[in-house]
């Protein structure tokens, strides 16, 4: 889990104030293969033997954030803006404090192929990705820990919570449940009948601050299907100790390169113990 003390910082200086929109930075698009599926741009990387994505270089700001409680009032004075009485902006994730909702702008990056992520940024593992994004890991860090959405300091239990990817289409939007994106391959511990991706939630981890910085940012990891501590959200179902199990669902996906929105929001108990959508 993400070192307490740094989040205790964190917090305090995201709650001083909102300033300026900071700019953010697009890399350069990835080569589709005869597959459909992405691979590492050279400039940004490349996979070692073992399947591995080793990136290029690495965004120092990110993966060894401030230090001090000045320090991280600086950096959040320049990433925050507010857009509306209920709604903020960091970086270029959009956030709801009214339905307790973020949502991150990606883009269809594979529609075969076996797959360990549903979403990781441009410097990630885009190998091996369904989803790819431009938003940074700590920028989505940062507006789950305003929402509420991200483990409290300290705290060793994840949050519950839900994820929907939504695209427009010729007629009204497209909306389905994350899962609904992903089909099984043979031999899964779970829905073996018809091979399909469970519903349900996820867990909200916050990844972790090690010696060489954000471990998200590092890896680029933010909704891993396979167990990666370093991703801000894991696989709670069986399936995720078995990295050859997922694959897209390209009956329902729309296809490469098409604009979505990842839309991630907490989960309440109801009276009878069930846990339900947040509710605005």
């Amino acid at each position: 889990m993400v070192n307490s003390t740094c989040w205790i910082i964190l917090m305090s200086a995201l709650r001083s104030g909102i300033g300026l929109l900071a700019s953010t930075t697009l890399s350069a698009g990835q080569e589709i293969s005869s597959a459909g599926t992405m691979t590492p741009d050279p400039a940004q990387g490349s996979v070692d033997n073992s399947g591995k994505f080793v990136p290029a270089s690495l965004q120092g700001e990110i993966l060894n954030p401030p230090k001090t409680l000045e320090e991280w009032k600086n950096s959040a004075s320049q990433l925050i803006e507010k857009t509306g009485e209920h709604t903020f902006r960091v970086g270029i994730v959009q956030c709801d404090r009214a339905t307790r909702t973020l949502t991150i702008p990606a883009q269809v990056n594979a529609r075969e192929g076996l797959i360990e992520y549903a979403l990781v940024t441009r410097q990630g593992k885009i190998h091996e990705a369904l989803l790819a994004t431009d938003a940074a890991p700590m920028h989505v860090q940062m507006a789950a820990l305003l929402l509420g959405m991200a483990p409290q300091p300290g705290s060793q239990n994840p949050t519950a919570v839900m994820i929907e990817v939504e695209w427009a289409t010729n007629g009204p939007m497209r909306k389905l449940a994350l899962a609904d994106l992903m089909t099984l391959a043979n031999g899964s511990p779970e829905n073996a009948s018809d091979h399909t991706m469970a519903r349900g939630s996820w867990n909200f981890t916050g990844s972790q601050i090690d010696a060489r910085g954000f471990a998200a940012a590092r890896e680029g990891s933010l909704v891993a299907l396979i167990e990666d501590p370093a991703a801000l959200i894991v696989n709670p179902r069986p399936g995720r100790h078995d990295d050859s199990l997922h694959l897209p669902n390209a009956a329902v996906l729309p296809g490469i390169g098409t604009p979505v929105s990842v839309r991630i929001h907490l989960q309440f108990p109801d009276a009878f113990g069930k846990k339900t959508p947040a509710k605005p």
